[in-house]
């Protein structure tokens, strides 16, 4: 039989897009792709409403790109960059989930590690595997936490980065 393409997600919102990244560029990783691809840096111009393809940037149209004014990043941008300050210089280390309900996947450079982590359907938790600091998915501080301490996990990426 033909394939089936998979069912559109209508109105997903922005947030959505940013945990997608986060979570395609971690299973990557995962997988061993040596390089990771973002179709789209920035949206189209919009004029087709039902082109969803104008919507998938990690910016916004930039409806003049003759200025010095750059396109505005949207929460996808935000997120990548967030993400890839926390694993900076590190390589993927392995899938550490203790189950497919609850992730949690380390990177490391060999001296410090850095940890994401998410739940893909419903809300779970998990103890910190070591020490640090947790930060959101934007890479907003959220607080240090001590190994062993619960993590609560929901849709969107945390990162634990231990020193």
């Amino acid at each position: 039989p033909p394939l089936e393409p998979p069912p559109m997600i209508p109105n997903a919102s922005l947030e959505d897009q940013a945990r997608w990244l986060v979570r395609a560029y971690v299973l990557s990783a995962q997988v061993g792709a040596a390089s990771f691809f973002w179709y789209d840096f920035e949206d189209g111009s919009g004029t087709a409403s039902l082109f969803s393809e104008d919507w998938f940037g990690l910016t916004s149209h930039d409806a003049d790109g003759s200025d010095d004014v750059p396109p505005v990043p949207k929460p996808s941008y935000l997120a990548y960059q967030a993400l890839l300050a926390a694993i900076v210089g590190m390589d993927y280390a392995g899938d550490h989930s203790p189950s497919e309900a609850c992730r949690l996947h380390r990177f490391t450079d060999g001296d410090a590690d850095a940890w994401v982590a998410w739940a893909p359907k419903a809300p779970c938790s998990l103890p910190a595997p070591v020490g640090g600091e947790v930060r959101d998915l934007f890479g907003m501080v959220l607080g240090p936490v001590q190994g062993g301490e619960s993590l609560e996990l929901g849709e969107s990426p945390i990162y634990l980065v231990a020193p």
